[in-house]
């Protein structure tokens, strides 16, 4: 044999790998380069375009798209998804662990990046993005579809280990067994903070509707849930089980809550050790054993934190304080707890908490989530004695499709849809509405609205 010598081959990519000038990802051919060739796995990316990836399940005998990063081999690098998305990911592993658009992470950054309709399937270690997040952060990044596998599945990551989430979503369905999470499966050392997630979450043990095990030292704060959970043991709207020293401060979940035993609103278990904080839920709970309409078990502290007990069908928690709807849907509740609310500094000037009667139910929401949609309301024009015109302009459909929009008027301040309304169509955008009907020689008050499933928007008066 002559001398050896090695080379690598020239990226698919355009760029150079580095922080200044990192390699851009433009279309599927590039991604699954990347996902090929783990020589790059320790470089600076960012996606330029939207990618249609659902040729993926077409891929590798039916198994679909093979994920950036292993557990012999991390992802380390940065990706930079720059708001743009990535659709129709498939991955068919049942078999495998550490599965996900980025299987395993160590010492990464991923950040700016939606993946809408998910298929993805997995053993251990599940997540739409990321199946296994070491020592990595996650900020800004959603998923849409569905998720399942058995151990430590969550919609967006699967694990996390001394890592980070913030300022992401998932609404899509999970389903496994052990370690289910809407957003993340299994959470260790690690903050979440501002998410939420609206799938279904089916699993058995540990399952919660935001994380399902939360475990050392790991902070959840300013997140919510509205999915459907079900699941076995521990099993909570928000989190299936909290252990050692954690904290869930300022957090809700709304979905109903069904399982065997230790089942709860919000939280099936808090252990010793740990807290909750300015909480609430208010689906219904059901099962067979140790119900609770907050919490079924409780060995840590809870404070300033309540259920309904007229929704959740429970009377009785380990923790919190239950509620009629009536007082669930008054903001003094709160506020005489020291929640800190808008319009009101006595509690802090933070402003964390609002409610106005409409989105989510009546019930407080926060003040950075657009839960509803946010537009605002076109001048109107072509006025006569009986008619005119007006509109309104999307600027925020909000967390989920807007289902109608339209005006709304009254001859009193603050129309609502309990006034006259028009219906124009759904979607974001711009639109225009005649109001009819009206009488000659009168002052109108007029305004428009978009309602998601979420509830209803109203543009300036």
């Amino acid at each position: 044999y002559g001398e050896e010598y090695s080379f690598i081959t020239t990226p698919l990519f355009s760029g150079s790998g580095t922080e200044a000038v990192p390699y851009q990802v433009s279309n599927l051919d590039e991604l699954r380069f990347l996902s090929e060739h783990s020589v790059y796995w320790d470089s600076y990316f960012i996606q330029t375009a939207n990618i249609d990836a659902t040729d993926t399940q077409n891929w590798n005998s039916g198994a679909g798209f093979a994920p950036i990063g292993n557990s012999s081999n991390y992802f380390s690098g940065d990706y930079d998804g720059q708001g743009y998305s990535i659709d129709g990911l498939f991955i068919n592993r049942p078999s495998s662990d550490n599965v996900g658009l980025f299987g395993s992470i160590d010492s990464a950054d991923i950040y700016d990046l939606g993946l809408t309709s998910v298929n993805i399937t997995g053993d251990e270690y599940v997540g739409a993005l990321v199946g296994d997040n070491s020592e990595s952060s996650v900020n800004n990044c959603s998923s849409t579809g569905s998720v399942s596998g058995e151990v430590s599945i969550g919609g967006l990551v699967g694990s996390t280990y001394y890592s980070s989430v913030n300022y992401s979503y998932s609404t899509g369905n999970v389903n496994g067994n052990e370690y289910v999470g809407g957003l993340v499966g299994e959470n260790d050392n690690s903050p979440i903070s501002d998410c939420y997630s609206t799938g279904s979450v089916d699993g058995g043990n540990c399952t919660g509707g935001l994380v399902g095990y939360n475990q050392d030292s790991s902070p959840i704060s300013n997140s919510y849930s509205t999915g459907n959970v079900s699941g076995d043991l521990y099993v909570g709207g928000l989190v299936g089980d909290t252990f050692q020293d954690c904290s869930v401060t300022n957090c809700f979940s709304t979905g109903n809550v069904d399982g065997n035993e230790f089942i709860a609103g919000l939280l099936g278990v808090n252990e010793s050790g740990c807290t909750i904080v300015n909480c609430f839920s208010t689906g219904n709970v059901s099962g067979d054993a140790d119900l609770g309409g907050l919490v079924s078990i409780n060995y840590g502290t809870v404070t300033a934190s309540f259920w309904d007990t007229e929704t959740s069908g429970q009377s009785t928690s380990a923790g919190g304080s239950g509620k009629t709807t009536s007082e669930m849907i008054t903001q003094s509740t709160f506020t005489d707890v020291s929640w800190d609310f808008v319009y009101e500094t006595a509690n802090g000037t933070v402003d964390i908490w609002t409610m106005n009667g409409f989105d989510n139910l009546g019930y407080p929401f926060f003040t950075g989530n657009n839960l509803a949609p946010v537009l605002v309301t076109t001048i109107a024009s072509s006025i006569t004695g009986h008619t005119a015109s007006s509109g309104g302009e999307i600027l925020d459909s909000g967390q989920t499709a807007i289902t109608t929009r339209g005006v709304c008027w009254s001859t009193s301040a603050n129309p609502t849809l309990l006034d006259n309304f028009t219906e124009n169509g759904t979607g974001s955008g711009t639109f225009i509405s005649d109001l009819t009907n009206l009488s000659s020689s009168t002052t109108y008050y007029y305004r428009a609205y978009a309602t998601n499933s979420i509830g209803t928007g109203y543009g300036d008066e």
